[in-house]
Order: C-alpha cells, then structure tokens, then sequence
C-alpha cells in the first residue's frame, strides 16, 4: 500500500490477524471456533458492516446452521478483502445464499456484499427479493434493516440514486439502526456529495456525530472514506487527502487489499492529482489498477482505468478512459456518467467536438433510461456547452486563480494571494469554467490545458 503518514491504525487486534491468518491457510474449522460463533464472525475479515452486525445490530442466530454455510461466507469474504479469484468468491456467496446460512443476518449480508463487490448486482437483488418474501427470513425489524440497507447499496450502485438516497434518510430518520447508524451515514453522504449537496452532506455527518478521527466510530473505514469524497467534491483536498488515506491504513490493518470493498485509493489519488501531487497519484492509481485488474470486476477495473487518466493528465488519458468507457458499455451507472463526461472534456480540448458530443449523449441517454436525473442534467449541461467559449485566453489572474483553486486553495485563501476580494476570484474562477467549458473545480483535477 503507499503510504503516507507512519501513525498506526486504530482497527486490528492480534486476535482478527490470528483469525485471518487461519482462514488464509484453509483452517476453516478452527477460524470459525475461535470466533465463538457466527454472531461474531464478521470480526474475522473486514465487511462494511460486519462490525455493528457482530455486535448485534440484526444478527439472528441460526441453530441448525451448518457449519459449511458460515465457512463458504468466511471464504467468500477473505478472498474479496484480498481481492482474488472473484468466480470462487461468487460462488461461495451463492452457495451461502442457497444454504439454512441465508436465514442469518450476518451470513446473509455477507454473502450479498461479497456480491455487489463482484458487479453482481442483479444476484444480489435477487437475493434481498427472496429474503423479504420468505417466510424462512426473521420478521425482526433488525433483519428488515439489513435488506434495506442491502437495496441502498444496489441502487446507488446501478445508477438509482435517488432511490437509494431516499431509502436511506428513511431508515435514518426511523432511529432503530443502532450501531448500523455509521455505515447508513457513510453510504448517504457519499451520494450526496457526489451530487454537489455538500451542506445536507456535512449536516448528515455532524448531526450523527461523526466528527474529528472518529477513533471508535462502528464503520470507520466506510465514514472515512465518505468524509474524503465530501472533502473532494467540496475542494477541499488536502484534508480529503487525510481521511482517504486514514481509510486505507484502517483496512490495510485488516488485510483488505481490494478497492472494490472501498475505494480510498480512487478518492486519494483524485484529491492528491488536485493538489499537484503527481507522484502520489501516479502511484496510487498504479496500485489501483493492479488490485483491480487482478479482481476482474468490469467497474472497479474502469473507475481505476479512469483515475490513472486523471494522474496521469497527458495524451494518453484520452485512451485510458476510452477503454474505461468501454469496460462499462451496457451498465447504467455513475461510473459510465463520469468517465464519459471526463472523456468528452480531454476529446472537446483536442478539438474533437463530434465524438465528444457522441460520448456526451450517449451516456446522458443512459442516465436518463436509468433514472438517474442529477446526471442527465449534468451531461445534458455539457452538451450544450460543447465547443462554447469566449474565445478568448485566460488571462493572467483568470490561470493563477485556476491553479490556486486546482491547488485547494479557498476563495478566501486565493483573494489573500491575489490581493483581490473573495468576489473577484469567484468572477475570475467562473470566467475559467465558461472558458473552459467545466463545471467546477473536480473538473480542473483533469483538465489539461493548465498543465505546465
């Protein structure tokens, strides 16, 4: 992992590392006896999640479970965390799923977990359908959380986000998540600030109480990771580059190599390329395509693909999100929205306004067969931007107050800089985006007509 900063982690004890280190050399039996039970097996290997389910949040304790069924679920989840041999992972979850292990809380959200890292959605709806229609499936309102928190996730994931933002804030505001209230948070906020609502997205976070290191936060990791991508689309990233990078130590510490469980290098790697730290996102998004190639998974391999293009910021971004775009051919979701939106920005600098405006419609046309309205919008926005400028250069306040803002630099920060007010930089920083023909300062982590 690349690492930054020495301090150590805060997850980790010598007992999860004896716990995983058995299940890596096949000690299935004796993992799973030492974890007393399959109330506490989530403890073993990291699952967003796991935690609050470990300590009870939904748990249901199956007496008849075999213990075939929970060492298929251990499997699947330390071959995910590692992120290797994805076809056995699946069917390991799917053999869970089709076991009396399905019946618990625990092994249940495993299995269906270890699914949506795969790209398995549409099993992994399959299987929440099932379990709500099965008499077989506990009728505790714990149980019915973990389904519910179960579809946010698929939503989000398949491109419905507003359902699975709505689904979230109406499990939230019902109070009866308990320790499940941190991953909840995590998911919303992220969604959020991929929308551009940084203030409902910061007021999730405080009024939760999910502040400052948040040492023993239940989902950490998950909460970190939402905190940098609030960071991140809000410009602040220098600190988005902290809690990116507190993630990854954080799951590191429980031998979680696979991004596609969460994506902290994709967030580190994006806010370190704004801030014109080319080596770490260089190397972070190496790393990333390594871990990704090696998964399999069609949509981690694109987002990491895409992130590369964005360290990288030279004449082969533009092939690097082709093949990302190519990767996601068929698939409604947020990840085609934002490589064909970063495309069509490289394509429209070169001057190659036609397949811009392909890529732009195509995938607005996907946002819009999916439901996804804020993307739409935002691609349809860009079309009509296309090729629309001042035809005129920047001048020389407009490209010092655009690598200051690239740089995270405040408003308020650049005005002290330029000597100016903090509404003369938001005039010049505007003038920048209409030239340019981006919307906002996560698009001028990309752009390249201000590289030296």
């Amino acid at each position: 992992m690349v690492e930054e900063r020495s301090d150590g982690p805060s997850a980790g004890s010598a007992a999860v590392r004896r716990r995983a280190g058995l299940i890596a050399r096949g000690r299935w039996q004796e993992a799973d006896r030492l974890a007393e039970g399959v109330g506490d097996f989530a403890g073993l290997v990291y699952v967003p999640g796991g935690d609050a389910l470990a300590h009870g949040a939904g748990a249901h304790r199956v007496d008849d479970d075999p213990l075939e069924g929970r060492e298929l679920a251990l499997k699947a989840l330390l071959l995910a965390n590692r992120g290797v041999d994805r076809a056995v992972a699946v069917e390991s979850a799917m053999a869970v799923l089709e076991s009396p292990a399905r019946r618990d809380a625990v092994c249940f959200w495993t299995a269906v977990m270890v699914l949506t890292f795969s790209d398995e959605l549409e099993r992994a709806e399959a299987a929440c359908g099932r379990a709500e229609e099965s008499a077989e499936w506990p009728g505790t309102a714990g149980c019915r959380d973990t389904v519910g928190l179960l579809r946010a996730r698929i939503h989000a994931m398949s491109g419905r986000t507003e359902e699975a933002i709505d689904l979230l804030l109406v499990q939230l505001s019902s109070g009866g998540l308990g320790r499940l209230t941190g991953i909840a948070v995590a998911w919303a906020v992220s969604l959020l600030a991929d929308r551009g609502e940084i203030a409902a997205a910061n007021d999730l976070l405080e009024g939760n109480g999910f502040t400052g290191s948040m040492e023993h936060a239940p989902d950490r990791a998950e909460l970190l990771a939402a905190r940098g991508g609030l960071h991140l689309s809000g410009g602040n990233f220098e600190r988005g580059l902290d809690d990116f990078l507190a993630c990854g130590r954080e799951l590191d510490a429980r031998s979680v190599e696979n991004s596609a469980v969460i994506a902290w290098r994709t967030g580190a790697a994006l806010c370190a390329a704004a801030i014109e730290r080319r080596d770490l996102a260089f190397a972070l998004a190496n790393e990333d395509v390594a871990h990704a190639t090696t998964w399999g998974a069609p949509r981690r391999q694109a987002v990491a693909l895409h992130v590369l293009a964005v360290a990288r910021r030279d004449p082969r971004s533009v092939d690097l999100l082709k093949e990302a775009v190519a990767l996601l051919d068929g698939l409604s979701c947020p990840e085609l929205y934002r490589a064909g939106h970063d495309l069509a920005v490289l394509l429209g600098e070169r001057g190659e306004l036609d397949e811009a405006r392909s890529v732009l419609e195509s995938a607005r046309a996907v946002a819009e067969r999916g439901g996804n309205a804020f993307w739409a919008k935002r691609l349809e926005t860009a079309v009509r931007r296309l090729g629309v400028s001042d035809a005129l250069p920047l001048t020389r306040q407009e490209l010092a107050a655009a690598k200051l803002a690239r740089a995270g630099y405040s408003n308020k920060q650049i005005a002290e800089k330029q000597m100016v007010t903090p509404r003369m930089v938001e005039l010049h920083l505007s003038s920048v985006y209409r030239k340019l023909g981006i919307s906002g300062r996560l698009d001028l982590a990309l752009t390249m007509t201000l590289a030296d």
